[in-house]
């Protein structure tokens, strides 16, 4: 930092110094970078009281895999070792929604997710007040919370059910028809948008579908298609009312965008006008200027 500060001083433009490509697998950059966090961590576990009582594991980018899955896989490795204890807490860092899905997915009751609240940091940002707050804002997830959340949604299902209610083959089912909104790695359905009440549909599919199954349709990562069936035929069902609501929203969206052109267009051709009415004025009143003293020479001269 005090590097940027000491050249931003200088003059130089920080923004084209650094090509944001070089931050991929493979590069220069990150392999010289794996080597100083290792160095880094090494020299901070010899020279620092507090380092020596922890644990670190790095893995660079020479390790295949996303941050986020590295460290659920980690905590699963963890979960079959026979150092496993079942109240272990875990605190995870980043702001991907996908590592909501992921902790949710391991059963781990005691995960939390700490994230920086850019939402609350934009608008302190932002304040009309003129007080400048570069302060970083952070909240958490509690995932136990969002756990017993699920389950209250779902607790009136268990009466209705013919097989045996289990809030964990619940979630799993969740998780996998949450993939239709779509992922890191799997593009969204058309029709399926949590801006337009996807999750809220999905709730109410898997409500009416469950008490039709005699049994989960997920299971330990295996989908079983002929039950996954009654879903898909609601998600179809679904569609062409999604899609009349989508064109409906297009429609009203080019129409607002169309009037908004159309103030835009008028406000500038009221500009120009304003502009030439100026230029008129200050014409008009040169010449009056110009007349004025002419006449008032004649005048002069005549009397």
């Amino acid at each position: 930092q005090e590097a940027i500060d000491l050249l931003s001083q200088q003059g130089y433009d920080i923004k084209d110094m650094f090509n944001s490509d070089s931050i991929s697998a493979g590069t220069e950059f990150m392999f010289n970078l794996s080597i100083y966090m290792n160095k880094y961590i090494e020299d901070k576990k010899k020279s620092d009281e507090d380092w020596k009582k922890i644990n670190v594991l790095f893995t660079g980018s020479d390790v295949p895999g996303e941050g986020e899955h590295k460290i659920l896989e980690y905590i699963r490795n963890y979960k079959s070792s026979n150092e496993y204890v079942s109240n272990t807490k875990h605190c995870i860092y980043g702001l991907d929604a996908d590592l909501i899905m992921l902790s949710l997915i391991t059963h781990e009751a005691n995960i939390v997710i700490l994230r920086e609240d850019s939402f609350l940091k934009k608008k302190k940002a932002n304040d009309s007040s003129g007080k400048k707050d570069d302060k970083d804002y952070y909240e958490f997830i509690l995932v136990s919370v969002l756990r017993e959340y699920l389950e209250l949604e779902f607790l009136d299902m268990k009466p209705k059910m013919k097989f045996d209610y289990n809030i964990e083959r619940i979630l799993d089912d969740f998780i996998f028809f949450c993939f239709f909104i779509g992922n890191d790695f799997l593009p969204n359905l058309n029709t399926m948008d949590i801006e337009t009440g996807a999750l809220g549909h999905i709730f109410s599919f898997y409500k009416r579908c469950l008490p039709q199954l005699d049994d989960y349709i997920t299971y330990h990562g295996k989908i079983d298609f002929t039950k996954a069936k009654l879903i898909f035929k609601m998600l179809a069902e679904q569609e062409l009312s999604s899609l009349s609501e989508m064109l409906e929203e297009i429609k009203s969206t080019c129409k607002e965008n169309k009037m908004k052109k159309k103030h835009i267009l008028n406000d500038k051709i009221n500009e120009i006008k304003a502009k030439k009415m100026q230029v008129k004025k200050g014409k008009f009143y040169e010449d009056l200027r110009t007349k004025g003293k002419t006449e008032m020479e004649k005048f002069k001269k005549e009397k």
